[in-house]
């Protein structure tokens, strides 16, 4: 299961739509095909398309519903040492809701927006290592997607507009937080406006 996978499984356990035996059930390989089980052999690889679950019936649709208040939002506490204000976890759980995010997005963006603020604090956060780190993930996604990346980039920018109205901070957070070139982020918020554009049409 790669990480879009493992997100997709995640809500749908949280929306009560599988249960955990079920998603395992439904990565088990059929007759004449290989595991599914095995590491992604690179980052490419974990930027592959979601499988949904097996015989569960708009399993897309559900996994990037949102959930039904702003409180219902699940996020990982910080690391250690990381402080977050609460008025800013509010604001997050308000713009999230806002804009419709599912949980399992937003609570694995907090997660990394927790890690750049440790990384930040350890003094790891330099100009040098977030230019790397936008070089490696605009070859990433040139490599996975080809003349397809600029509408998946313009697609992720969407949403991010999305949630900037109601924190309109956030862009300059993703940034100075070096999460705006984060190639799980990127792919994740344009799943997920193909996603809502499937419910649309």
């Amino acid at each position: 299961m790669n990480d879009l996978q493992a997100i997709m499984a995640q809500a749908l356990i949280e929306r009560g739509l599988a249960t955990p035996e079920q998603i395992a059930q439904s990565q088990a390989p059929r007759n004449g095909e290989e595991s599914s089980q095995t590491a992604p052999q690179s980052a490419d690889d974990a930027l592959a398309a979601v499988n949904a679950p097996r015989g569960i019936e708009n399993a897309a649709e559900a996994a990037f519903e949102a959930p039904a208040t702003p409180y219902a939002y699940q996020f990982p506490r910080p690391p250690h040492g990381v402080e977050i204000d609460p008025q800013f976890e509010l604001q997050a759980r308000e713009a999230f809701h806002a804009a419709q995010i599912p949980n399992a997005i937003a609570a694995n963006a907090v997660k990394l927006w927790n890690e750049a603020a440790a990384a930040a604090q350890r003094g790891d956060l330099t100009p040098e290592r977030m230019a790397s780190e936008q070089m490696e993930t605009r070859e990433l996604l040139a490599r996975r997607y080809g003349d397809k990346t600029p509408a998946l980039l313009e697609a992720a920018r969407g949403e991010v507009a999305r949630i900037a109205e109601k924190w309109p901070e956030l862009p300059q957070m993703l940034a100075a937080s070096g999460l705006g070139n984060n190639a799980w982020l990127v792919v994740s918020l344009a799943n997920l406006a193909a996603a809502r554009g499937s419910r649309r049409a």
